[in-house]
């Protein structure tokens, strides 16, 4: 992974680039409901026999060391052929890794500057990262899975998670991912829009699937916005951990583990 390095408020070593909007052919509302997130191991689902799946690594192996982190969700069917609605989100690093925020400037623009501006509405030295997700509705193939693209940028104390459909800067779903200390935090209903008109069985569209990377990020002073723990556990990983709360007041865990070496 490429490491990126922030000068001025600036970025130095590549420079984000957003295609022009483009038409989208399926409906807006099918697209609302790609859900956040920035994160192998399983979790036992609480209906059915699908389990949550969770994978997380670091870019870096070593203790002490700026990396980047690539993220895998798949949320489990739990309601026939959909995933249920989530309440709360709570993605935790490895214990002892770090976060520091004053490595990387602030996207300060409002959901509404997202919506009326699209993805030029945070300055690009605000970017931290992005992937792709899928959504579904309920109503089947070839409606079912609503592919997107995923945005991340460092807000004011959070993780902006912007959704847009494939190749376009047409934002369609802000979520906030309130960083605390080692732990991202969302809450659905606080997104714009929190919900999104769908199929059965509940009438909403809702998150299948997300890939995140979190870019190597290295301030001009040399402060990494992510750092690996301070030292390798005997196991020879560290672990990371996603809880989920659905909208039922289900909960489910799922554990990941990433190599480190001494």
């Amino acid at each position: 992974m490429s490491e990126r390095r922030v000068r001025g408020g600036r970025e130095v070593g590549g420079k984000r680039t957003v295609q022009t909007t483009v038409a989208f052919a399926v409906p807006l509302g099918l697209l609302l409901a790609l859900v956040p997130a920035l994160a192998g191991g399983d979790g036992a689902s609480a209906r059915g026999t699908e389990r949550l799946r969770f994978n997380f690594s670091f870019a870096a192996t070593t203790p002490r060391s700026p990396t980047g982190a690539s993220t895998h969700i798949v949320y489990p069917d739990r309601q026939g052929t959909k995933p249920e609605p989530i309440q709360r989100l709570v993605l935790r690093f490895p214990s002892r890794s770090r976060i520091s925020q004053a490595a990387v400037p602030e996207c300060r623009a409002s959901d509404s500057e997202l919506f009326t501006k699209g993805l030029s509405a945070c300055p690009d030295d605000s970017d931290l990262g992005g992937g792709t997700g899928s959504a579904v509705t309920g109503f089947g193939p070839p409606i079912d899975p609503v592919p997107g693209d995923l945005h991340l940028f460092h807000g004011p104390g959070e993780i902006l998670n912007v959704a847009t459909p494939p190749g376009s800067d047409r934002v369609l779903l802000v979520s906030h991912l309130r960083i605390a200390h080692r732990r991202l935090i969302d809450t659905p209903a606080e997104d714009t829009p929190s919900s999104a008109p769908g199929g059965p069985p509940d009438g909403q569209t809702v998150g299948k699937e997300i890939k995140i990377t979190l870019e190597r990020i290295v301030s001009a002073a040399g402060t990494p916005f992510l750092r690996t723990p301070r030292t390798c556990p005997a196991g020879g990983a560290w672990k990371a951990a996603l809880r989920v709360t659905y909208a039922s007041g289900d909960r489910e865990r799922a554990v990941s583990r990433t190599p480190c070496s001494a």
